[in-house]
């Protein structure tokens, strides 16, 4: 069994972690995670759900305890660390692994100050880091120094055909002659409300009347009039149907929606240590330098 360890409570972890399973061509893999859509199968595939236990999300000795005696019982040939390479809490530094086990980690950025708060004095060591992102100086001088090897890695995110409800949906929004607009946002809420308003304003902006079809998953409420919602998952094969595609600045839909970059509108949000205005930034870098 390989371990993958994504404990990030929110959809995007599970996401990333299904890309590397399947660019890897990993099998026989469980994901331990705090995310509410561990149970998804249409998030994490044929992976084995592991849930972390929410009691011990705070408290990094008990978890350690925990973890420890996981590991034991499930004796992994691998594991590997999804984002932060010492844990979420810094879990990982000076813990005592029960048997030596090769260790992976897939690196997204980070804002590298702010995490290295929670660093201990022995990090974990590394087979392989796959960077799926660019790395500022810091985090890249840290992968360096504790991995054996760095590579980039290009993910690869499964193909999935969407419902025939939601295509059928589609389909009444073309006949009747209106542009498709997706927002696309697995919350919280207040951001989802901010995206929609987004797309109103741009919508008044550009003198466009389109239909407005907001993708969520179905626990994401928000009071949105004259906005349709479907919990589609995922979001990436309604891509080409879309006039207008609005979203945050997260790691994989950054990613999903390069392929339609003309089309592509989005909002960066704060996150601990994600640091999405960094990440539309060097997207736009990007694009200015390709033209």
């Amino acid at each position: 069994m390989i371990l993958y360890y994504a404990l990030g409570g929110g959809l995007g972890h599970l996401t990333r972690a299904r890309a590397v399973v399947h660019t890897l061509g990993l099998r026989n893999v469980a994901i331990l995670s705090a995310s509410v859509h561990l149970n998804d199968r249409r998030v994490i595939g044929d992976a084995e759900p592991l849930h972390a236990p929410p009691e011990l999300a705070q408290n990094r000795a008990a978890w350690r305890a925990w973890l420890g005696a996981m590991l034991r019982e499930r004796d992994p040939e691998a594991v590997y660390i999804d984002t932060f390479p010492a844990g979420i809490l810094g879990e990982l530094c000076d813990f005592e692994w029960p048997r030596p086990v090769p260790l992976y980690h897939v690196a997204r950025a980070l804002r590298w100050e702010r995490y290295a708060e929670v660093l201990g004095r022995y990090a974990p060591r590394f087979a392989t880091c796959y960077t799926v992102e660019d790395l500022d100086a810091g985090q890249m001088e840290f992968v360096e120094r504790r991995s054996d090897a760095v590579a980039p890695l290009a993910l690869r995110y499964p193909e999935a055909a969407s419902p025939d409800e939601v295509m059928e949906r589609i389909a009444a929004i073309a006949s009747a002659g209106r542009p498709l607009w997706l927002i696309v946002h697995s919350g919280p809420e207040e951001e989802v409300a901010e995206l929609i308003g987004y797309a109103r304003d741009l919508a008044a902006m550009e003198r466009a009347a389109p239909a407005l079809l907001l993708v969520a998953p179905a626990g994401v409420q928000t009071a949105a009039p004259a906005v349709e919602r479907v919990d589609c998952y995922p979001a990436a094969p309604l891509f080409p149907h879309a006039a207008r595609i609005i979203t945050a600045c997260g790691f994989n839909l950054m990613q999903q929606t390069e392929p339609y970059r003309g089309r592509h509108r989005s909002i960066p949000f704060p996150r601990r240590y994600d640091d999405q205005f960094r990440r539309r930034r060097m997207m736009r870098d990007r694009l200015t330098s390709a033209t």
